[in-house]
């Protein structure tokens, strides 16, 4: 596992090889639970950031390391599917973002935490909330109007509802409007012919990739002032097995 924040242990170094022996064994998933417990409380950050990382390591010892001094323990305990729920929402309201983040992500926190993240001040955490699979409905429907477009778009991958679809296909965002048109399916055939015309190249790019876009659509947008746009809708229709004879493709 790499190194993820600042410097190692401040002081002497230790014995190069008992250390990469310490480590190999805190990162084995089968190391036995006895020892994993003894290298918890190990002196070297990167020993116990491993422990913290490994999902064999007991419940009752990722909660003692979620308060470990070191931000890299604290980070690995919070992106493990095995830490415990209360232990995650304790780290939900952690100082650092990349802890939060780390939460955020995680498939095993609570449908609350995961509420209260959504409002994090940080858009990286509320970015991983909204792709979160295991985020409540409800708490992506209030990330469906995130300020970040980014957030908006991982919405919009996560749960493609068609409610949602169609008010996050006027969106300000040319990236969210993409994201939509690469999530359509044939029975909303209605909102790629709308994006279809859509003022952004980039948008229109996705709705003629788009294998569910109706061939005459594709048709029209192969006569895209854009290149971008017109091969790909030239790619989409050869690949359903339409001639494409005449069409034009930039190579």
């Amino acid at each position: 596992m790499a190194w993820k924040f600042g410097a190692r242990n401040p002081g002497p170094e230790p014995d190069p090889v008992e250390l990469r022996v310490r480590e190999q064994l805190a990162t084995n998933k089968s190391t036995p639970l006895e020892t994993l417990d003894e290298l918890s409380s190990d002196p070297d950050h990167g020993v116990r950031m491993r422990v913290a990382a490994n999902p064999s390591t007991p419940a009752r010892r990722l909660s003692e390391l979620s308060t470990d001094g070191d931000l890299n323990v604290r980070w690995a305990v919070a992106r493990n599917l095995s830490t415990p729920v209360d232990a995650l929402h304790k780290l939900s309201a952690d100082a650092d973002a990349d802890v939060r983040q780390g939460v955020a992500g995680n498939g095993s926190a609570s449908a609350s935490t995961l509420r209260e993240l959504c409002t994090d001040p940080d858009d990286r955490v509320r970015l991983y909330v909204a792709a979160n699979w295991s985020t409540p409905v409800e708490t992506l429907e209030r990330l469906r109007t995130d300020r970040d477009d980014k957030v908006r778009c991982a919405v919009v991958r996560n749960t493609p509802r068609r409610s949602w679809l169609t008010r996050l296909s006027a969106d300000p965002s040319a990236k969210v409007r993409s994201q939509v048109a690469s999530c359509l399916r044939r029975e909303e055939e209605d909102l790629l012919v709308r994006l279809s015309a859509d003022p952004s190249a980039e948008v229109r790019c996705s709705v003629a990739s788009n294998w569910s876009t109706p061939v005459e659509t594709l048709k029209k947008l192969n006569t895209d002032p854009d290149r971008e746009v017109y091969s790909a809708a030239y790619r989409s229709a050869q690949g359903l097995g339409v001639s494409v004879q005449n069409w034009q493709f930039w190579q």
